[in-house]
């Protein structure tokens, strides 16, 4: 790997290529995976992506990509609280390797390879997306563990991550190679999109699943860049969704609606030189090309629109721009406006928070939080 990282990388740029010995280490994985050996199949893929780490290496490869998806659907199949307790760290120790490595598809030259050269045929294989969601699907949909165990181990893995956004910020090199949009990471010092994408996702998946106490822990608890990139996400899919229903649909649309107050209160924090950089950046990553980095993020054109209204919003209220003497031509733009106007408030997210704990206390008892 030392002295042919450019040639195995271009061997992987390649529709056709040559079998090697990291296509072996691949296949070797997978029998490891299906011959539910979990813990060394794990080690290995760590192994394998720390290697490419420490070479500054991006293979373009569905097999390798996909490693660690295969891992986590046989685990979870098993619905075992001792295979999820001997895998839980290794696991999180996987997320955080996936993730760094996407710095190298982020930032990473493949100008010397021969499709690299004539750049519409450069095709590269983008990572898997869905391991925050996965681990969160091992303990909610496991069978074995009772309600105070998934509630438990649910919000270590909450605090696991918040910690490992810090520890993926401070990653980075100060100075980046490529890009001319990648300058500006080093003065937020911390890839966004590389925890925010798949942050999006787990944060869509408990509001469908209105586990809403579990997404006002990240809107309260997280303050790293990357989770008001995620809700940039969620607040755009929100806005489209809440457009989308009719107003005879009362109460689905207040749900939404909720939910959606939620996540922009929680982009009010954000500075506007922030919001912007990072609406661009999600712009970015909807199209294919180098910037792709987890596959693209699934925003319809409805969802492109509404990013920019959600991003409006933001700053007519940050900027305490008078609505009552204002009206705005997008409809849209203006209903949205009142909406969060009229709700909004700077304690909304805290007494939530507080509404939801008082909740569980009723469900669980006072106790609990004792664990």
């Amino acid at each position: 790997m030392v002295n042919y990282k450019n040639k195995v990388q271009e061997n992987y740029t390649e529709i056709i290529y040559e079998p090697d010995i990291i296509s072996m280490w691949t296949s070797a994985i997978e029998e490891l995976i299906e011959n539910e050996l979990y813990t060394d199949s794990i080690n290995q893929y760590n192994k394998m992506i720390h290697l490419f780490i420490s070479h500054e290496v991006y293979l373009s490869s569905l097999k390798i990509n996909y490693l660690l998806k295969q891992i986590f659907v046989s685990i979870s199949v098993t619905e075992s609280k001792i295979v999820f307790e001997q895998t839980k760290e290794l696991l999180l120790t996987s997320i955080k390797l996936t993730m760094r490595y996407g710095e190298s598809r982020l930032n990473n030259d493949f100008s010397y390879t021969r499709l690299g050269k004539i750049r519409d045929m450069l095709y590269l294989h983008s990572l898997y997306s869905d391991f925050m969601v996965d681990y969160y699907n091992l303990i909610d949909k496991n069978m074995k563990f009772n309600e105070l165990e998934k509630s438990q181990k649910l919000y270590e893995y909450f605090d696991s991550l918040r910690m490992m956004s810090f520890d993926i910020a401070n990653y980075f090199p100060r100075e980046l190679k490529f890009y001319e949009v990648s300058r500006e990471l080093e003065e937020y010092n911390e890839e966004v999109s590389l925890v925010g994408i798949p942050l999006s996702k787990l944060l869509l998946l408990m509001m469908q699943e209105k586990q809403k106490n579990r997404v006002l822990y990240f809107l309260n608890d997280f303050n790293n860049n990357s989770i008001y990139f995620a809700c940039l996400i969620v607040a755009s899919k929100l806005a489209t969704l809440y457009f989308e229903m009719k107003d005879n649909d009362e109460n689905h649309k207040k749900l939404v609606e909720d939910y959606l107050i939620l996540t922009l209160s929680k982009l009010i924090e954000l500075e506007y030189k922030n919001i912007k950089y990072y609406c661009y950046t999600i712009n970015q990553s909807m199209k294919s090309g180098k910037v792709n980095l987890y596959g693209r993020i699934f925003l319809t054109p409805k969802n492109e629109e509404m990013l920019n209204i959600v991003k409006q919003t933001i700053m007519i209220k940050k900027k305490r721009i008078d609505i009552k003497n204002n009206s705005f031509s997008n409809r849209k733009l203006d209903e949205l406006v009142n909406v969060f106007h009229e709700r909004y408030n700077s304690n909304i997210l805290k007494r939530a928070q507080k509404e939801e704990n008082q909740k569980l206390n009723n469900k669980f008892g006072i106790l609990m939080r004792l664990l």
